[in-house]
């Protein structure tokens, strides 16, 4: 069995927010005697009343030998405003763990967090060793002049960061005897069986047209605003290249035949899964969750729908596609500390921040506690009947022991996914990113970041520029506007919104990840 410790990787989503506890009081009694973490990340279950009812929370103290006093913003605060209002406190929390890395450089000046470069080969052994055996995450954990600033989350394989893709009947394919499409022309023709014998449709949720489904077939880019990526080293904004256009002149045939479900701009979760339980959709893009969701749905209504994961469409000539929906395989959120820590608490923060990337720690934050969450089977960590079993639910009873389900820190192992997922999910992450490694060599870095005059610039454009685009994607889609005629506006347009000073900002943002 491989040292699963030693691997990385990404994760699903992140947790949600414990209920009912205070943004930050650096200043209670537990705080001058404990460490002290504020965090918006690895909330414990909303099945307990606070972290002192929940195992996972209350065992890490025993297994790291370090008491901590956790702190989290309110339920349903805005994080960056929490995290703002607890950097005015006089006192920082000791540990702060949160989105860091599009700022890092900037936190640090403000004091906020520490640079670690020099004290984490000794006080931090293991997670100094886990960034030298991967520089390529070691160079994401660093600003760009070299100071490293937080300890990160990880993911073992890449398949784990390939969470979202193409989903599709199953049992309507067997039912009209068709195979799982490869390409466009496979992918349109099913579509019309689908449309003719069920009167089904393609449906997306979300801002569709940054999602990446079929655009890479077609040589294309198109991937959560501001779909940006990187072609020879050279930065470029998806929607203004031809291989965009031609996705959505296809995207428009579609629509024009009624093979798009014509509530594409508004439909949310909710409303995909009540079209899905209807059998008025036979194909949607989803994540590996969505799949268990309408199979269980499903089973419930003692329906035969049966939903699986498709692969992502090959172009026309026959390779693979130029873009695939993929995370890093690492997060931007990680943990800091804060400069004023010294002394024992600054060698206990870094011993608890360390206990993740060792064998235990990985472990640990993993499955749990040993014998009571989980035992070793055949080399293999497996959950017990205590989680699998529980009537809470498995994912439920997970999050009751063990702290990398969502966002955590260190390296969330292949084998927690494949022991909470159904084999449909899991397998869908493989089938997603199967054949596909090259297309996320493309992909716009997750570890850039920029100076605070960069973001502020970045921010006030994009908030305009995705309003536009959005119109008129829009208008592309249902034909109100011609590509053949509205086009060259169209980016012409996005111009005078700021594209181009944009662009400019991600390529030096970009260059200088690459100097690292």
């Amino acid at each position: 069995m491989m040292k699963l410790w030693k691997k990385a990787g990404l994760v699903l989503g992140a947790l949600a927010l414990a209920t009912g506890l205070s943004a930050c009081n650096s200043k209670s009694s537990a705080a001058n005697k404990d460490l002290t973490v504020w965090s918006v990340f690895a909330a414990p279950s909303t099945t307990v009343k606070s972290w002192h009812q929940s195992p996972f929370h209350t065992g890490l103290a025993k297994a790291t030998g370090v008491n901590v006093n956790w702190k989290w913003p309110a339920e349903g605060a805005d994080q960056g405003q929490a995290f703002n209002l607890m950097t005015t406190q006089k006192q920082l929390p000791d540990i702060i763990w949160y989105q860091l890395m599009d700022k890092s450089e900037q936190y640090m000046k403000q004091g906020i967090i520490r640079d670690m470069t020099k004290e984490l080969p000794k006080k931090a052994p293991h997670y100094w060793k886990f960034l030298q055996d991967h520089p390529e995450y070691a160079k994401a954990m660093r600003t760009d002049d070299g100071k490293y600033y937080m300890f990160g989350f990880f993911r073992e394989k890449p398949e784990q960061a390939t969470w979202a893709g193409p989903s599709i009947r199953k049992d309507w394919l067997d039912a009209q005897h068709l195979s799982m499409p490869t390409n466009i022309a496979e992918w349109t023709h099913v579509m019309e069986v689908f449309n003719k014998v069920y009167g089904a449709k393609m449906a997306y949720t979300g801002d569709w047209f940054n999602t990446i489904m079929f655009a890479g077939a077609f040589g294309a880019h198109a991937a959560f605003a501001p779909n940006y990526y990187v072609d020879n080293g050279k930065v470029k904004f998806a929607l203004t290249q031809p291989e965009w256009k031609n996705y959505m002149a296809w995207m428009h045939s579609l629509y024009t035949k009624g093979l798009i479900d014509p509530d594409v701009a508004t439909l949310d979760a909710q409303g995909m899964q009540n079209k899905v339980a209807k059998n008025k959709v036979g194909i949607v893009f989803g994540s590996t969750s969505t799949i268990d969701t309408y199979n269980t749905a499903a089973q419930q209504a003692k329906s035969k729908a049966h939903w699986v994961a498709a692969p992502y469409p090959n172009q026309a000539d026959g390779k693979a596609p130029s873009a695939i929906f993929s995370e890093a395989m690492y997060v931007n959120g990680g943990a800091g500390i804060s400069p004023d820590v010294s002394g024992k608490k600054l060698d206990e923060a870094y011993k608890w921040l360390d206990f993740p990337f060792t064998k235990k720690g990985n472990e640990y934050w993993n499955y749990g506690p040993e014998g009571t969450s989980w035992t070793m089977k055949n080399g293999v960590p497996t959950f017990t009947d205590k989680v699998t079993k529980s009537k809470l639910g498995m994912a439920t009873a997970i999050t009751l022991y063990s702290g990398n389900l969502g966002y955590g820190l260190g390296v969330q192992d292949l084998n927690l996914n494949k022991q909470r997922q159904s084999p449909d999910a899991f397998n869908a992450s493989k089938t997603w990113y199967a054949n596909n490694s090259e297309a996320q060599k493309e992909a716009y870095p997750t570890g850039v970041s920029m100076t605070d005059a960069e973001s502020k610039e970045a921010a006030t454009i994009s908030n305009t520029l995705n309003t536009y685009v959005q119109e008129h994607c829009l208008k592309f889609l249902n034909g109100k506007l011609s590509l053949d005629k509205d086009y060259d506006s169209f980016v012409a347009g996005m111009k005078k919104q700021g594209l181009d000073r944009l662009t400019k900002i991600k390529q030096d943002a970009y260059d200088r990840y690459e100097k690292r």
